[in-house]
């Protein structure tokens, strides 16, 4: 649980699904604060949520829904089995071992996920997304080993933040060194958070994604930028120190071979460095200064690009869903290539007769 000092006095986020960046996460993360969800986000989570109780009251094929997973996904589930499956999908997959998350990296994959699930697109149940905006705003921790993804996505590790949310798992200690986990349930009740009880599919939607994954990689970024910003400033002032030679630092050297990131490196110490004597005569005390000062701007140039490299994969993974939604139904040509229903089925239409759209871009 984060201290109360570090939880107010701002204004809340709203998410929608869409603007989140990696400062953002760290700032939630890191600093606390409390998040809301915008009201249009919530009338695309229920536009979702019926296509999932009506494709379940209709007995459509959908995986892990109305089907089991893995190699038993061809079989149609019981419908005595349906209540359950979700949390019989949580206990199935909370495998992951090794010490606990840190707090910060917990409170970024919660906000993560729970701004994929603004965008409507898994079908969650309200209750889901309810859950999951409590937790983070109470600066409760769920206990997540941080070992055990598969590779496809973070399963076991995300399993274990379902569980928490259930009542079944565990949450950390305020202050975190040292204690023992708290029982999810009372730590809960404490907090006046009802348990989740997970409708169809709500188990799929809390441990298949990678916003594991994502968290670390946006914390990374944050970290990585502000690394980099000290290393310029440093590197300005061992210039300024060494009395070392600005001449490689010019627009002109750095246009001649224009890395990815070389120019703006170089532009970053010539900011720096602005007003400084070295630009006088008889500034520098050398022609040539050591590799360490004469090659910064390239190599703070390649790691401005890796940088950058990293937000264009970041940027997409923590603003959509996440992960894909299967059935069992045939290919559709174009970006929506799977119906909901089955082979020689008819649209499904809610009760007050509006159609059920297709579910877009689902995985082979």
């Amino acid at each position: 649980m984060l201290p109360e000092s570090e939880s107010g006095g701002r204004e809340p986020l709203l998410l929608t699904g869409a603007a989140l960046t990696a400062a953002t996460v760290a700032r939630v993360a890191r600093g606390g604060g409390r998040v809301e969800v915008a009201e249009e986000s919530w009338q695309r989570v229920a536009a979702a949520r019926r296509v999932v109780d009506t494709a379940v009251a209709a007995g459509m094929p959908l995986y892990g829904v109305t089907s089991g997973l893995g190699d038993r996904a061809g079989e149609a589930l019981p419908a005595e089995v349906l209540a359950d499956f979700s949390l019989m999908t949580l206990r199935g997959r909370a495998t992951a071992v090794g010490p606990p998350l840190p707090a910060d990296v917990v409170r970024a994959l919660m906000l993560i996920r729970l701004n994929s699930l603004c965008l409507g697109h898994g079908g969650a149940s309200r209750g889901l997304v309810e859950s999951l905006r409590d937790v983070l705003n109470a600066g409760l921790v769920p206990w997540m080993p941080g070992t055990g993804s598969i590779g496809s996505s973070d399963l076991c590790v995300m399993a274990q933040l379902g569980l928490a949310l259930v009542g079944e798992g565990a949450f950390l200690s305020p202050g975190n060194a040292g204690h023992a986990p708290r029982a999810a349930l009372e730590t809960l009740a404490e907090h006046g958070i009802a348990r989740l009880v997970p409708g169809p599919k709500d188990g799929l939607v809390l441990c298949s994604n990678s916003a594991y994954t994502a968290a670390r990689a946006a914390l990374a970024l944050v970290d990585g930028g502000r690394a980099l910003e000290t290393a310029q400033t440093t590197t300005a002032m061992s210039l300024e120190g060494y009395r070392g030679n600005p001449g490689p630092l010019g627009a002109d050297v750095a246009g001649v071979r224009p890395q990815p990131g070389q120019e703006r490196a170089a532009a970053g110490l010539r900011r720096r460095l602005q007003g400084s004597a070295l630009y006088q005569p008889g500034g520098p005390r050398r022609l040539q200064d050591p590799l360490s000062l004469r090659c910064a701007a390239p190599v703070h140039g390649a790691a401005m690009a890796a940088l950058d490299l990293l937000w264009s994969a970041l940027e997409p993974e923590i603003n959509s869903y996440g992960i894909r939604v299967r059935s069992t139904a045939p290919r559709l040509p174009g970006p929506c290539r799977y119906p909901v229903t089955g082979p020689g089925s008819r649209l499904p239409q809610t009760e007050s007769g509006e159609r059920v759209p297709l579910i877009p871009d689902v995985a082979p």
